[in-house]
């Protein structure tokens, strides 16, 4: 508009500076940090927090899977419906499985309230905040578990910067995660190579055994 009118010799014309953003901070969890924080999740959280660790799907994708697209004998999830709009499915690790097969429904949604019903889906164009939904929970988790600085979205950035630290393949953290260009993947390169010991990759190593265990 200011342009426009600067054309029309209104105004002068105006110089209009793009603000910096700020760099995202990528947050993960160390090994020991994620088993406090399973170890103190409440009965009904327990589940869901392993899950998004053992497989890095978004919390929305978490909260409203359904059974009939988990299979346990196959050790895989597919989520139908994602944020880039194309399904994936996710490897399901041993004690992922063993966490969803300890618990005692099969049908309609698989993770429940401690209330034991299914958490509310949006209602709406404001209503896009899965992670809404457990901060309670999440958040007395963390605090029993002396986690700080730790959001309900980095559970996702804790799987990514394992997976790569493990394996070193953007292009398979890519297509597991659902990252829709090779440059949203790239912070866990530059992530890992900013933090990069001996002692680190070994634990990495061991988290990665630990969710795998049969």
């Amino acid at each position: 508009m200011l342009r426009h009118a600067a054309r029309k010799g209104w105004c002068a014309t105006p110089t209009l500076a793009r603000p910096k953003q700020p760099k995202g901070i990528v947050r993960w969890l160390k090994p020991d940090e994620a088993e406090r924080l399973i170890e103190a999740s409440a009965r009904h959280l327990r589940p869901l927090v392993i899950f998004l660790l053992g497989t890095g799907a978004r919390v929305g994708e978490a909260l409203w899977l359904d059974w009939t697209n988990v299979d346990l004998d196959k050790r895989q999830a597919t989520f139908p419906k994602t944020k880039n709009g194309e399904a994936r499915s996710v490897p399901l690790h041993g004690r992922v499985v063993d966490a969803l097969t300890a618990l005692p429904h099969r049908n309609g949604e698989v993770f429940r309230t401690d209330e034991g019903k299914p958490y509310a889906r949006p209602s709406g164009d404001a209503d896009q905040s899965a992670g809404s939904r457990i901060h309670t929970a999440f958040s007395s988790a963390c605090r029993r578990a002396s986690v700080c600085n730790f959001g309900v979205h980095d559970y996702r950035h804790t799987w990514a910067t394992w997976f790569y630290r493990a394996n070193r393949d953007l292009a398979a953290l890519q297509a597991l995660g659902g990252w829709k260009t090779a440059s949203m993947v790239l912070r866990y390169a530059h992530t890992n190579h900013s933090v990069h010991s001996v002692h680190s990759v070994h634990s990495v190593h061991s988290a990665a055994t630990k969710l795998d265990t049969e």
